[in-house]
């Protein structure tokens, strides 16, 4: 009899470290919620997040294409500008607000330097000030400032 009782202590035993072992390792987890105080106070007001960093990206509701139609149409070009080359190369780098409004907007051409550079980066940066709303990018659900650079190619038609 005490051989029995042994061998069910035994048993029991090895069963129960068995499955609390199998728990650890196989067991499914938890889907994560956003409702943790902590992970919201990761959002900044006055941050400027990097366009890869925000959960969901800012975009122009119209879709790029339009964009750029809309801003080529009616940028005014210094004299000269014409004469020098078919096309600019540029990146034009620019902060959206909470609201989708832009902002802070810079001009880097690609290989092309001229006296008229710096009448034609003010003509875009006034074009771009000028551009409609986009939808703004958001961290954790909460729209946020982003700065976004994008590639431009201005066609000159001489």
């Amino acid at each position: 009899m005490k051989l029995l009782q042994i061998t069910f202590f035994i048993f029991f035993s090895i069963n129960t470290m068995a499955q609390s072992d199998l728990e650890k390792h196989f067991a499914v987890p938890q889907p994560y919620t956003n409702t943790d105080k902590e992970v919201t106070k990761k959002v900044k007001k006055k941050r400027v997040y990097i366009y890869d960093d925000v959960d969901i990206k800012p975009y122009y509701n119209d879709g790029m294409e339009a964009f750029y139609k809309l801003l080529t149409e009616k940028i005014l070009l210094p004299k000269g500008t014409r004469s020098k080359a078919s096309s600019l190369e540029m990146f034009i780098s620019f902060i959206l607000d909470k609201k989708g409004r832009i902002g802070s907007v810079s001009c880097l051409f690609i290989q092309y330097s001229s006296n008229e550079e710096n009448e034609l980066k003010t003509a875009i940066i006034t074009k771009m000030k000028k551009m409609p709303n986009w939808i703004p990018g958001k961290v954790n659900g909460q729209p946020v400032r982003v700065k976004v650079t994008i590639p431009y190619s201005l066609p000159i038609n001489n």
